[in-house]
């Protein structure tokens, strides 16, 4: 399933060499399963109207990801983040 992919992929950034740094932007760069990240990001944690699946957030969140939004306007979320120790994910 895409969420359990999505696990093991942050889960495998937090392992990696580089620095932990909470307010760092990871970039493509950075990790070359960024992409992969960004996809599945866009899948299981958007629905296809443009809302949060915030079930799935809350997965993220108790393994460690916390979900917050970034940009937001009157009528919600713009892009969201997702925290790991390695930095901020920006999707959406």
């Amino acid at each position: 399933m895409a969420l359990e992919k999505l696990l093991e992929i942050l889960k495998k950034i937090d392992s990696s060499d580089l620095p932990d740094d909470d307010y760092k932007y990871i970039s493509a760069q950075h990790s070359p399963d960024l992409d992969e990240v960004l996809s599945l990001a866009n899948t299981v944690l958007v629905n296809d109207d443009g809302h949060n699946i915030y079930d799935n957030h809350e997965v993220l969140r108790k393994n460690g990801f916390p979900v917050f939004a970034g940009e937001q306007d009157r009528f919600g979320w713009l892009t969201g983040c997702i925290q790991t120790k390695k930095g901020i994910i920006v999707f959406g």
